[in-house]
């Protein structure tokens, strides 16, 4: 653990993942151990061997965690498990939490164990509690169905609630849901936090969740259509998994008209950031976001007119376009394992081409002598799909030559994809940890300089000093050559490479 840090809080990054000797015992050593110390970091116990008895353990130290990763251990006891979660409503500091995995199956799960839907319940206390700052939770693979999912949304939704990345991988949301659950999901991928009147000195506003996985779920035509009536309202959702479920050619329609409109709808929030003398409270609360650019629908049963509609949603960008503003539309499309033909196939290939032509075509007009049309915003990428080889790399460096064009030109007009996110979040923990070891490293290893000076105006209490080995004890002193002149001298020996060039010939 770090030794370094602040009495109020020490800084650690500790990963001891699929070590199975670690269990309770070991869980509860940890926690005594970062309790005591006042750490504050991330702690990956995954694949651990841990118990409900190691999960108790550590709640006497739930305020030490910033990243909490459980996943793959079998807690299942109720009881024991109630004290962990209550320790998790106070949990102020948490901000990212992975219990994938934990539960028993149906078939092995006793009275007393915990079910789903309990699980959701303890989560949706703990988001309503202390636990409201949480950004990131992962819960795949726990057999959640449509009661917990609609727990799980409403508590997400709370006037705090600043939930970012979802993942519910899985699980069994498909498997038996009604209207209001998953209606309650797609109020989630709606729900944002708008500016209040005085935006331009607060910070920013919370624009909703951004990543959503729902793979492996049954999930079919119907439940992406409710779905879908939320993703046209979003303003955050930039990536979506959709990928092993039953979704078809209809399901595909719904989702692939939810996209247009979600573009569409930035498009108009986004006018302000566009009007160099926009209202500072609409620009402040304006989302600089592009819309779902990353989407997954693997191994599902879609035929020709579902890869058809998806390349159709590929882009956004109309020939008539008098300003080079986006959203441009998707840049990374998964949709391997479908059930298409080659018609679906041309379909998706000519997406890639026209949107590597895009690319070209901005690219010459901006690095052109002529005036570029007004833009900003986020620059157009190259359209990456599964099933279509690689980007030629000359197409890869015209992205990113446009890439920097496109800043050189629209100046503050624009941003980077997702851009808004990092300003905001900053270095993870681990990174500002790995950073700060990695500065005390390289002042250890610094060299000496030979000498340092200042003009005495600037300081006039600085002294020019030399290392030992570089004064003039020893016959390679840096002051003995300077004073005998050796310094800068050439050696008289030294052959003449001017001779060597006429003996060569």
């Amino acid at each position: 653990l770090a030794s370094q840090g602040t009495e109020q809080s020490k800084p650690y990054f500790l990963d001891l993942s699929q070590n199975m000797l670690i269990g309770d015992a070991g869980a509860a050593v940890l926690a005594m151990e970062l309790k005591t110390q006042g750490c504050l970091g991330s702690l990956l116990l995954r694949d651990c061997g841990l118990t409900s008895t190691g999960f108790a353990s550590l709640a006497a130290a739930a305020d030490c965690f910033v990243h909490l990763d459980l996943a793959q251990n079998h807690a299942s006891n109720a009881a024991e498990l109630s004290a962990f979660f209550g320790a998790l409503s106070a949990a102020t500091n948490l901000r990212a939490l992975d219990l994938s995995d934990i539960l028993k199956s149906e078939s092995d799960m006793t009275p007393k164990d915990l079910s789903p839907e309990q699980l959701a319940d303890f989560i949706s206390r703990a988001l309503q509690g202390g636990a409201s700052n949480l950004q990131r939770l992962a819960l795949a693979g726990n057999g959640l169905q449509g009661r917990g999912l609609q727990l799980l949304s409403e508590a997400a939704r709370g006037s705090s609630g600043r939930l970012e990345e979802l993942n519910l991988d899985r699980n069994r949301l498909g498997d038996s849901w009604k209207s209001a659950e998953l209606r309650s999901l797609a109020e989630l991928f709606a729900w944002h936090v708008r500016a209040p009147p005085e935006a331009v000195d607060v910070p920013q506003p919370f624009h909703g969740l951004r990543n959503c996985s729902l793979c492996g779920n049954n999930l079919d035509d119907a439940a992406v259509a409710l779905l879908a009536e939320g993703l046209r309202q979003s303003v955050g959702l930039e990536v979506l998994g959709l990928a092993n479920n039953a979704i078809g050619d209809r399901g595909i329609g719904c989702l692939v008209e939810a996209l247009k409109q979600q573009r569409e709808l930035l498009a108009r929030l986004q006018e302000p950031l566009r009007q160099e003398s926009g209202n500072p409270e609409q620009v402040h609360g304006a989302p600089k976001r592009c819309g779902v650019i990353k989407l997954d629908v693997r191994d599902n049963p879609m035929g020709d007119a579902g890869l058809e509609a998806l390349a159709e949603a590929c882009t956004s960008f109309k020939p008539d376009q008098q300003a080079l503003w986006g959203p441009w539309g998707l840049v990374d499309l998964r949709l391997g394992g479908h059930k298409s033909g080659s018609r679906g196939a041309a379909a998706i290939g000519q997406a890639v081409q026209s949107r590597t032509g895009l690319v070209r075509m901005f690219l010459q007009e901006l690095s052109g002598l002529q005036a570029a049309r007004e833009g900003g915003g986020a620059p157009p990428m190259l359209l990456r799909v599964d099933e279509v080889p690689a980007p030629d790399p000359e197409d890869v460096a015209s992205e990113a030559l446009l890439a920097r064009y496109w800043v050189e030109s629209f100046g503050a007009a624009a941003w980077i994809v997702s851009e808004e996110d990092e300003k905001s979040k900053g270095l993870s923990l681990e990174e500002e940890l790995r950073t700060v070891v990695a500065e005390r490293e390289g002042e250890r290893n610094d060299r000496i300089v030979a000498s340092a000076d200042l003009a005495t105006t600037e300081d006039p209490e600085m002294v020019a000093e030399l290392p030992e080995d570089h004064q003039g004890g020893s016959p390679s002193g840096f002051v003995t050559k300077l004073v005998s002149g050796k310094l800068f001298k050439p050696d008289e020996n030294a052959p003449d490479a001017l001779d060597d060039w006429y003996n060569d010939d």
